[in-house]
């Protein structure tokens, strides 16, 4: 599964953006971009919608995300505890499946 700077990455040339244009969008830099593409930097939900946004896609085209999670890193009950599955913007940076998927 890719991770969140590879489709970062990839739905930013299919926009036919640059790294500094992207940048320009969002009113940061070029290399906050780049490090975010790089895995050197792990963004909070808010930040995927901001991206999403900006590219006009779907955030799940950027991560796969639970809609139901929370996004603050703690566990949702004791059964995400057990399982180990946090929010997205949390500690643990792991993709999420619908509650359907099981």
């Amino acid at each position: 599964m890719a991770t969140f700077g590879e489709n970062l990455r990839k739905c930013r040339k299919e926009a036919g953006l640059t790294q500094q244009q992207l940048g320009d969008r969002l009113s940061c830099s070029k290399e906050l971009i780049s490090q975010y593409e790089r895995g050197k930097l792990h963004p909070k939900i808010e930040t995927v919608k901001r991206f999403a946004d900006a590219l006009s896609v779907e955030m799940d085209a950027l991560e796969h995300i639970r809609l139901g999670g929370i996004s603050n890193g703690r566990y949702k009950n004791k059964h995400d505890k057990q399982r180990g599955n946090r929010g997205v913007a949390g500690i643990c940076h792991q993709p999420w499946t619908s509650e359907e998927d099981g």
